[in-house]
């Protein structure tokens, strides 16, 4: 990270010494870029795409000078409020909520695809989860070798799931003791951790101005 934004910022000072604003659009990068130029002192602003994309749409020819051009006139008119980028430590915990999504998603991909795949033959499981589930699976499966090892295989890969989505739940446990916000507000009646900590990150700096609506950012 540091090397990348290094270059970019020796760059910008050696082509543009006495620049008093940068601009960027979003996009997958932004966060990362954003974070490692503010680091380095870069004064730089991120705008949204479509914003961009509106002015960008004037120009002839589409290339990289010519985007980089539009960009720094839509700067220069300060016709433009500036996204607000998350703290890199809320992008963190949403990394964690995000991979967690993943495996509740893939375990239930998993639970289905094996009762689906029982019922082929003619095994139909009730309801269950868990253990409950995994000693009926094992219990009912046919003996047939080829129809053992399909199930074995997912059964595996949905324990595997289920194991990995605990230590992030362990994990995101121990970040929401150490948040004051996140404390407040699994006082309420059916908030958790879960949820608690995806609402904060989401917000992360409640002081933060919020976007404007598409049709308000260009007014004047």
């Amino acid at each position: 990270m540091l090397l990348g934004t290094k270059c970019i910022a020796m760059a910008l000072r050696e082509h543009a010494p006495d620049a008093v604003r940068v601009g960027m659009e979003t996009g997958p990068l932004a966060i990362w870029l954003w974070h490692g130029l503010r680091a380095l002192d870069v004064p730089i602003d991120c705008i949204h795409a479509p914003d961009v994309a509106a002015a960008l749409s004037l120009q002839v020819n589409k290339t990289d000078v010519n985007d980089a051009f539009g960009i720094a006139q839509v700067v220069r008119s300060g016709w433009y409020r500036p996204v607000a980028i998350k703290s890199l430590q809320s992008c963190r915990i949403r990394a964690l909520l995000s991979a967690r999504g993943e495996l509740v998603a893939i375990r239930t991909t998993l639970y289905n695809q094996i009762r689906g795949l029982l019922k082929t033959f003619g095994v139909v499981l009730a309801a269950g989860k868990g253990g409950t589930f995994e000693r009926a699976v094992l219990t009912r499966c046919p003996a047939d070798p080829l129809i053992r090892s399909a199930i074995d295989a997912l059964l595996e890969a949905w324990r595997v799931a289920g194991e990995r989505r605990q230590r992030l739940d362990s994990q995101l446990l121990r970040l929401t003791r150490s948040h004051e916000a996140c404390q407040c507000m699994i006082t309420i009646p059916g908030v958790g951790a879960i949820t608690a900590l995806t609402f904060t990150t989401a917000i992360d700096d409640p002081n933060a101005s919020p976007d404007p609506p598409m049709s308000d950012r260009f007014s004047a």
